[in-house]
């Protein structure tokens, strides 16, 4: 089994629409224009963040690292923070419950919430939506079994 990102970010993905609010419609892996449309008032999108790898004795382990970027449609000063907050705590409190991100395999582990950004506004064109959004840095270790050629 060599490294694969893309079936752990799957995993994430998965998660995160289990969440109350999210869904097929509104979590997405790298898709911002989705923002333009503005038919939803919340979303999630999954972008890769940085990784390590470092190898041993017939094991290699990656160090891997996604980001959750929460966004809530502005409407008002203090309820859309206030419903952005609620949405970023409900997403940390699925991923908490999940070290493994739902693998089966035993690859994963140690899958944490490493740091949380602090919230921003975000124009996504000129004549608006306008959203607030937090990002959530998410990091998991991936351990493969190696055998090498030489």
């Amino acid at each position: 089994m060599l490294p694969d990102y893309p079936r752990a970010e799957s995993l994430l993905l998965a998660q995160i629409r289990a969440v109350d609010g999210y869904n097929q419609e509104n979590t997405f892996v790298g898709k911002w224009g989705i923002l333009n449309n503005g038919k939803s008032a919340k979303y999630a999108i999954i972008r890769p963040g940085a990784n390590t790898i470092s190898y041993g004795s017939a094991r290699v382990d990656v160090n891997w690292t996604s980001i959750v970027e929460i966004y809530q449609k502005y409407l008002d000063d203090g309820p859309s923070l206030t419903s952005l907050e609620g949405d970023v705590r409900a997403v940390m409190n699925r991923l908490i419950l999940y070290p493994h991100m739902g693998d089966t395999t035993g690859a994963i582990t140690q899958a944490a919430i490493t740091s949380m950004a602090e919230p921003v506004r975000v124009d996504s064109s000129p004549n608006g939506p306008y959203w607030l959004m937090q990002a959530l840095t998410i990091t998991w270790l991936e351990q493969i079994v190696v055998e090498y050629l030489e």
